[in-house]
């Protein structure tokens, strides 16, 4: 024991001068499972949970001390107090990048008694998923298009797509237009595929449209993507949207797509 003056087995005392009892009892934990919930990204050394054990002996027989059973795979990731029965953790927790999510230790308490008694109990971890990733979008963060004031409502113009590393709600990514009102409600966008089409008669002017991903997560985190879109007066016709005609032309160093 760390400060302290300890008895060759079989004494007992504040000066070693007394014969020990006999050690009848192993210690004896609160709770023989714990279950404990830690969010990810909390830094190292985090307290996570103090475990309580007794023993009915006396003397050294009832001094404990706990230590995790080094066979489990998930010791590395968390130390305990052999004294007080602290538990912290010992490396970064990443719901992401870690496998599994739940955790499982064994911990000992041991008695000073000789011979020595131990005992077990089990504490189950599971790793909390923290909105700490932004979606990414797939496709090029500028697109430009050409497209013909006469296209039909429907017409599709592009699809955006993002991905988002969480798990759960926080993953689940959602699309919108940052300002609507800049589109005069000429375009729109679908909330869960993210396809930006025409939804209605459009001006000759130039829109800059800014899509919004969104994950659900509390708090939410969100990224976004610009589309500059051209209409012109081309001449109309009478396809339905899936037959609208598609060829690439230039504008400036950007390829727009031309929908007649």
């Amino acid at each position: 024991m760390p400060n302290t003056c300890e008895c060759y087995p079989g004494y007992d005392g504040a000066a070693c001068n007394t014969t020990a009892k006999p050690n009848l009892h192993a210690p004896v934990f609160a709770a023989a499972v714990y279950n404990v919930p830690v969010s990810e990204n909390v830094p190292m050394g985090t307290k996570i949970l103090r475990v309580q054990a007794s023993d009915a002996d006396t003397g050294r027989n009832a001094q404990l001390f706990f230590s995790l059973d080094n066979t489990n795979d998930a010791s590395p990731a968390f130390t305990i107090d052999s004294i007080s029965g602290e538990i912290f953790t010992s490396s970064a927790l990443d719901y992401e990048n870690s496998s599994p999510h739940l955790y499982k230790l064994k911990l000992v308490a041991s008695d000073n008694g000789s011979p020595q008694k131990s005992s077990f109990a089990f504490v189950y971890i599971t790793i909390v998923d923290e909105n700490d990733n932004c979606p990414v979008f797939n496709s090029p963060k500028t697109k430009c298009f050409n497209i013909s004031r006469y296209a039909n409502p429907g017409s599709l113009l592009t699809v955006i797509s993002a991905e988002d590393k969480d798990s759960g709600l926080n993953g689940e990514v959602r699309y919108s237009f940052l300002y609507a009102g800049d589109h005069d409600g000429a375009f729109a966008v679908g909330v869960e595929n993210g396809e930006v089409t025409v939804a209605k008669g459009m001006k000759e002017k130039e829109y800059h449209l800014l899509v919004v991903a969104r994950d659900r997560g509390v708090p939410s985190c969100s990224s976004q993507i610009e589309l500059t879109v051209n209409v012109f007066g081309g001449p109309h016709v009478t396809e339905e949207p899936s037959k609208v005609f598609t060829s690439v032309a230039t504008k400036g160093n950007a390829v727009c797509l031309v929908h007649l």
